[in-house]
């Protein structure tokens, strides 16, 4: 028996933190993407399918719907499906290993001698740009590239001393 479930509209695809990606989404939407082998064998009830392509594996399971209320049993044919995706021998903590590794290399070239020569490049040509008439000007000509400059309120709507009230 399964329960009465709105299913949204569109896929969901989730990029994770540590390397995996997962696409959530009925049958339709899932092959009509062409992530899923056309000659896949979908899972029953709440079984998963596991599978790689050389690059990626896969796992493939049924899942509630986000919002969906009630026990797990009335899901269980439920057109709502969760693909998981990772790299091949890339563990959580390859993927966390990587982003560390890569965080602490901009941050030893951003304190080098190169990464301050560098940001002190940036900062001489922004500056620059910013005294350049012609370029302000034509800055100020592109619709909605700067915004407008605002009339300074007083506060509170008081009058000035010289008013009469």
């Amino acid at each position: 028996m399964s329960a009465p479930v709105v299913t949204p509209a569109e896929m969901t695809i989730c990029l994770g933190k540590y390397g995996m990606t997962e696409f959530q989404g009925t049958r339709a939407m899932l092959e009509g993407e062409g992530i899923v082998p056309a000659n896949l064998k979908w899972p029953q009830g709440y079984d998963d399918l596991r599978w790689d392509d050389g690059k990626f594996e896969y796992c493939m399971t049924r899942e509630r719907p986000e919002g969906a209320k009630g026990p797990r049993k009335l899901f269980v044919d439920v057109d709502w499906w969760c693909l998981r995706q990772q790299v091949i021998g890339e563990s959580f903590f390859d993927v966390e290993l990587k982003r560390k590794k890569r965080e602490l290399d901009e941050y030893v070239y951003h304190n080098s001698a190169k990464g301050i020569a560098d940001s002190n490049r940036r900062y001489a040509v922004y500056a620059a740009a910013c005294s350049d008439e012609k370029f302000q000007t034509f800055k100020a000509s592109i619709p909605g590239f700067t915004q407008p400059k605002r009339e300074r309120r007083s506060k509170g709507g008081r009058q000035s001393q010289g008013e009469a009230a």
